[in-house]
């Protein structure tokens, strides 16, 4: 599946790779939790969709769809936030056209190729703002990966 790193700077992992059965895994990169400021964060509609698809296509997170969802939400709104209105845009039209997709393809390695381009061109490689890259967006290997 195309890989999309929601939590800018780490990774979120299977449930098999966490060590319990509630747990998504790293989050933050250190305690496995999201931050501070994405606390009673509102999900967009997008990040709903995203997850609800996640666990359509990939029954290993099954029961997470709500973490799943403020995850993205992190990700739209506190990460992509420090790069930028656009980055912000990149990361909701990205998560909108992966919600959408139907399972074969959002498991494949070109769904939403070009919302990808522009999320590396917006946020990854400074986008408007010129503030620096967020972490990787390209490769396989699920929901989180961390990309090159």
């Amino acid at each position: 599946m195309t890989s999309v790193d929601m939590t800018g700077p780490s990774t979120m992992t299977s449930p098999a790779d966490s060590g319990s059965a509630g747990d998504t895994g790293p989050v933050d990169g250190t305690s496995g939790v999201l931050p501070a400021e994405c606390d009673g964060i509102a999900v967009p509609p997008e990040c709903a969709a995203f997850a609800a698809k996640i666990t359509e296509c990939d029954p290993s997170y099954a029961g997470q769809e709500d973490q799943l969802a403020l995850q993205c939400a992190c990700a739209v709104t506190y990460y992509a936030g420090a790069y930028g209105p656009t980055c912000n845009v990149a990361y909701s039209e990205l998560y909108a056209c992966l919600g959408a997709l139907p399972c074969p393809e959002f498991m494949s390695d070109s769904a939403c190729l070009s919302e990808l381009e522009a999320l590396d061109a917006e946020c990854v490689n400074g986008g408007s703002e010129g503030s620096g890259g967020m972490g990787g967006t390209g490769g396989t290997g699920g929901t989180g990966g961390t990309g090159g």
